[in-house]
């Protein structure tokens, strides 16, 4: 053990600009531009034993916050690593979106698997709903336009859900 590492916000804060290098990755089908800094460590609360890479995302307008990234993949470049964590973006959208359109956050099951199932059975729910509704609509637009969006493009899940109980 050697001596404390500062916090990823006190490394990002110490950092100026041109120790970071330009990277370009995709976030969600768009070319994004960001700046990168990375280092290996040994993070006792990540893993007591291996080394972790630890990345540092800057925004290079200064609009957006640092974000730190840890991956244990030792071969993965920044690019990789800062690729899949916004990857993740559908991920996080879906489980809200089972938990609060499909009450997963609250299965009403008391037996020893019965959580487990209800999770499972809602998520099994949400992509039959999506299936349906894009067999059954395609690309058609089954929302109200609405005032203060009349850029939407895309139907949410909130629409599939209205479509069906049409």
């Amino acid at each position: 053990r050697g001596a404390r590492l500062e916090t990823p916000e006190a490394m990002s804060e110490r950092l100026a600009d041109d120790a970071f290098d330009p990277i370009e990755y995709d976030c969600r089908g768009k070319t994004v531009r960001a700046l990168v800094w990375s280092t290996r460590v040994l993070w006792y609360a990540v893993d007591k034993k291996a080394m972790v890479t630890l990345v540092i995302v800057r925004d290079p307008s200064g609009i957006m916050r640092d974000d730190f990234f840890v991956t244990n993949d030792q071969d993965a470049t920044d690019a990789e690593v800062v690729a899949r964590y916004s990857a993740r973006w559908a991920i996080e959208v879906t489980n809200r979106e089972v938990k609060q359109c499909l009450g997963a956050e609250d299965p009403q099951s008391w037996k020893y698997q019965g959580p487990e199932r209800a999770a499972h059975l809602s998520l099994w729910l949400y992509g039959a709903i999506w299936t349906w509704y894009i067999t059954t609509f395609g690309t058609e637009q089954t929302w109200t336009p609405r005032p203060w969006y009349r850029k939407k493009a895309t139907p949410s899940f909130l629409d599939a859900l209205a479509a069906l109980r049409r």
